[in-house]
């Protein structure tokens, strides 16, 4: 689709120049003499092979005779240019030309489109648009001081929306749901650094209105970006109190079975009073999640690029208190700092034979970092079933973690000679570790048994 840079006219296409045809050739032998009106077209994608196309048209010239010229702004002639035929509708002429550019060159590069009719030049400049992204307001409502209701017989209150863009916006004031039409007063919008605007709206009635046991005042800003309400009367102090927001980390299996790191923001209590909650980048850049709602809680669950998360980038939950405009911030960031190191992955046999019905295994993984690691259970090369075993919190060890992972087997299977096999999965191997066990009856396995038991396990890592 193309559309004109400029607002007097709009032209559109889809992603491409479709040749018109020479229509009906028309003879004026008599006639004024008129200069073409020339309109840029710019294409709303980029073409394949990463190319642009940018499109000019003049208008309502006449006799026939234009031809365009495509320059870089003061520099050479454009090489990949094409003109159509003029076509002619009520005795006025209009032509179109194209010019094929590289993606990477009009990100950075102006182009001037010349109509040239009659010994003189008609050009208009071609620069790649600046798209600012819409930024949802902070609203917040201020209620009358204590001043101000011991001595007035009105009372004034204000309702500030700030950080939002584009300027365009609406306020409502209202009572108990009905709109208020007097007493208000809105200030210009201000602009503030950084694309931000910021503005006020300020509401006068009388003070036993807002006295009234039922008042209810709220002030509502409509953006598009998003709408946002505040409600000033009766918001006790500590409203936020009522709502709890918990960050949970990314699972270890969805980051290593799944190759996905998905944070999580629970955020529990009177979702009533919730305006809207939103996952951001350190640097208020707004990201996009999805939310499941059960009974009294939330989980607004954010998918997040690896390298960002590896790299030790914050991520923050906000949540957004509908009366008062209060919000919770939950940050999380991996923790980064040493060197990456993976896990030295050991497994404990039984050191003993016994009589019992159920045999324990172990796997011992120490000395890596990070510390998200996941353990998995094989059984004659078929996976475990992750209920059917346990695996410790991470402890710290030095400069790295350890953690063991226990397998309780039934005795007969054992002495069946079944194999067990323990994966340890970790970001800094760069395959999975793994370690075998077999069960044997030969005096070999005896020894190896004896030594898996004195590799360092902690006490409370012993079967």
């Amino acid at each position: 689709m193309f559309y004109a840079l400029v607002t007097v006219e709009l032209y559109r296409c889809d992603n491409a120049f479709d040749y018109w045809g020479k229509g009906t050739a028309v003879t004026v032998s008599t006639g004024v003499q008129q200069a073409p009106s020339v309109f840029p077209i710019l294409a709303c994608g980029s073409g394949s092979g990463g190319n642009v196309i940018l499109g000019c048209m003049a208008k309502d010239f006449m006799p026939e005779d234009l031809t365009f010229k495509w320059t870089l702004k003061g520099g050479a002639a454009l090489p990949d240019v094409h003109q159509y035929p003029s076509i002619q509708s009520g005795g006025k002429f209009t032509a179109v030309s194209y010019a094929t550019v590289k993606e990477a060159e009009w990100n950075k590069q102006v182009y001037e489109c010349s109509a040239e009719y009659q010994g003189t030049s008609t050009k208009v400049d071609f620069k790649k648009p600046i798209t600012i992204p819409q930024k949802h307001a902070l609203l917040y409502i201020m209620a009358p001081s204590q001043d101000q209701l011991k001595h007035n017989n009105t009372v004034t209150l204000a309702c500030l929306a700030t950080e939002f863009y584009p300027k365009e916006h609406t306020f409502t004031w209202r009572d108990k749901g009905k709109k208020i039409s007097e007493g208000i007063t809105t200030v210009p919008a201000v602009e503030m650094e950084g694309d931000k605007y910021s503005v006020t709206s300020f509401l006068r009635i009388p003070e036993s209105q807002w006295k009234d046991m039922e008042a209810n005042i709220s002030c509502e800003f409509k953006h598009v970006a998003g709408d946002s309400k505040r409600t000033a009367g009766k918001t006790p102090a500590d409203c936020t109190k009522s709502i709890v927001a918990t960050v949970i980390p990314p699972s270890n299996e969805e980051l290593f079975l799944n190759n996905k790191v998905v944070l999580k923001c629970k955020v529990t209590g009177n979702l009533d009073n919730i305006d809207k909650v939103e996952w951001q980048k350190i640097d208020g850049t707004p990201l996009v999640s999805t939310k499941e709602t059960e009974g009294t809680s939330e989980m607004h669950t954010l998918l997040v690029n690896f390298d960002e998360w590896a790299n030790g980038t914050q991520f923050t939950c906000i949540v957004w208190h509908f009366e008062s405009g209060d919000t919770i911030r939950m940050n999380y960031k991996r923790e980064n700092g040493n060197e990456p190191q993976p896990p030295s992955v050991f497994i404990l046999t039984p050191s003993e034979q016994t009589s019992s019905e159920k045999v324990t295994l172990i796997c011992y993984a120490k000395g890596f970092f990070p510390k998200e690691v996941l353990f998995s259970w094989l059984a004659d090369d078929k996976p475990v079933e992750r209920t059917q075993f346990q695996t410790t919190q991470v402890v710290k060890t030095g400069r790295g973690y350890s953690v063991y992972s226990q397998l309780s087997i039934s005795a007969a299977a054992w002495e069946r000679g079944v194999m067990y096999t323990c994966m340890v999965h970790h970001d800094a191997a760069f395959n999975t570790q793994m370690r075998t066990i077999v069960r044997t009856i030969d005096s070999l396995s005896k020894k190896a048994t004896t030594v898996s038991l004195n590799l360092g396990l902690p006490r409370n890592c012993t079967a």
